[in-house]
């Protein structure tokens, strides 16, 4: 279901329509051999090559639309808390068909978890466009108590330190995390290490390459 669905709020509509336009066509699959390691190892790296590249005015519409959806999903469900969920994707390629797999295991998860809490979702929007995927979940429940239990499967999921999981109260304050992001490389605090460019794009999509070969096919 598209953010601009008819049951979000109208204004979000152009936004959306406008990154519609720059949704990828099917993501072509490059065959892969395993039968040597160079070749291995190529078809890691290919995984987060595969897809379409996108630029920063693009990414800056996407964070525009889902500023706005977020405001249009409190809206239509006052007094709810607010679970925005994406991947933290390093690099010009943000989904492909290995990244939508991560996603929905990851959104799988969130739902799993809610349910735990005795907190479902009463209203699931997805997003899938060039710029990432990304889910937007209505929940009653104490933001406070959802907020750590997002961190805690964070912090717990083989690929947790992919995940993106903002909770906004109902007022659309967002929630900090409890305890800092850790970098994927060398386990210091992820924010240092971006501001500082501690490690090199490829370096980190390597990294995540070599995550997703282990949980999905090893």
């Amino acid at each position: 279901m598209k953010y601009a669905a008819a049951s979000l709020l109208p204004e979000t509509c152009a936004i959306t329509e406008r990154l519609r336009e720059n949704d990828p066509v099917p993501f072509c699959h490059r065959p892969g051999h395993y039968d040597l390691s160079c070749h291995f190892y190529a078809r890691k790296e290919s995984i987060m090559l595969n897809g379409t590249p996108v630029e920063l005015p693009a990414m800056l519409m996407a964070r525009e639309a889902r500023a706005e959806a977020q405001k249009a999903c409190q809206a239509a469900h006052p007094g709810c808390t607010l679970i925005s969920f994406g991947l933290n994707i390093p690099g010009p390629v943000k989904t492909n068909e290995e990244l939508r797999r991560l996603f929905d295991d990851g959104l799988a998860a969130i739902e799993e978890l809610l349910h735990g809490l005795q907190m479902p979702a009463i209203a699931q929007f997805t997003h899938h466009a060039a710029t990432g995927d990304e889910a937007l979940l209505a929940v009653q429940g104490e933001p406070g108590a959802i907020k750590a239990a997002t961190t805690r499967l964070e912090e717990t999921h083989p690929l947790g330190r992919l995940f993106d999981i903002d909770v906004l109260a109902s007022d659309g304050h967002k929630l900090s995390r409890p305890v800092p992001r850790r970098c994927l490389l060398c386990d210091a605090q992820a924010q240092i290490c971006a501001r500082s460019r501690r490690h090199s794009v490829e370096a980190l999509t390597t990294r995540i390459a070599a995550m997703l070969q282990d949980y999905f096919h090893n």
